[in-house]
């Protein structure tokens, strides 16, 4: 069974932010800097780490030099994780590699992916981008996380860049308005089409779920199924993140 790409997460964050560089360039004809505050892998083990950070543990990321190798596709195992549980993942990340948590940032896009044959299972990657506006004196800068979760392959990426100075204002997803999260989603979507043409392959595919308000396509959910050997799109469907209507 081919593995996931977990590099695919990694690539989106990089061009929503470098979307959101473009549009800043064109403010006044002034652009933010980037400088880059922290870069680093950690590994840690997906059978226990939910368990362990409920208990309070939050000492369960082992610091790695370098990305890992991947892990051999018959070697991976799938994990059971929902979108709150990547969440809770983040929060125990941001305080032991950062000494915070999730107060005081806002989300700016999330991405989920899974193989077509662990629908109903969980979500197997994720990827987490928040940003927070930092005032000192008069500079004004967004500080930006981004956290890729990679449970099949045992590790986690976490960096953080300041831009400076602030010349847009990014969007937010608000959780406070009852908005579907990912697993509601890929339900929806299934059931919309998505079901259909994952059996018409046989499951040699993949899903992956964006919510990006920020990309210039924004229209809500994007769910995305495509063919595992060449990418094909198989179907995509957009879902409104507050109504959970197909569009």
């Amino acid at each position: 069974m081919k593995r996931l790409n977990p590099v695919v997460p990694v690539v989106l964050s990089f061009v929503i932010l470098c979307g959101a560089l473009v549009l800043c360039e064109s403010v006044s004809d002034k652009s933010e800097e980037m400088t880059n505050l922290f870069y680093h892998y950690y590994s840690f083990e997906p059978t226990s780490l939910l368990e362990e950070i409920e208990a309070g543990n939050i000492n369960v990321f082992s610091p790695i030099a370098e990305e890992p190798p991947l892990v051999p596709s018959d070697q991976q195992i799938s994990v059971p994780w929902t979108q709150g549980d990547y969440f809770r993942i983040a929060n125990a990340l941001f305080e032991f590699a950062r000494g915070d948590t999730l107060d005081g940032w806002q989300l700016n896009s999330m991405y989920f992916i899974l193989g077509c044959p662990e629908f109903g299972t969980g979500l197997q990657d994720g990827n987490l981008e928040f940003f927070k506006i930092v005032k000192t004196n008069e500079r004004v800068s967004r500080i930006v996380r981004i956290v890729n979760i990679y449970p099949r392959n045992k590790y986690v990426f976490i960096t953080e860049n300041e831009y400076y100075p602030k010349l847009v204002d990014w969007s937010s997803i608000n959780f406070g308005e009852n908005m579907f999260s990912a697993d509601a989603v890929l339900q929806i979507a299934d059931k919309a089409g998505g079901q259909v043409k994952r059996l018409s392959v046989e499951n040699a595919c993949n899903i992956s779920l964006l919510l990006s308000p920020d990309s210039a396509s924004y229209e809500g959910w994007w769910a995305h199924y495509y063919r595992r050997d060449d990418d094909t799109t198989l179907f995509r469907v957009k879902i409104d993140p507050i109504t959970g209507e197909v569009r």
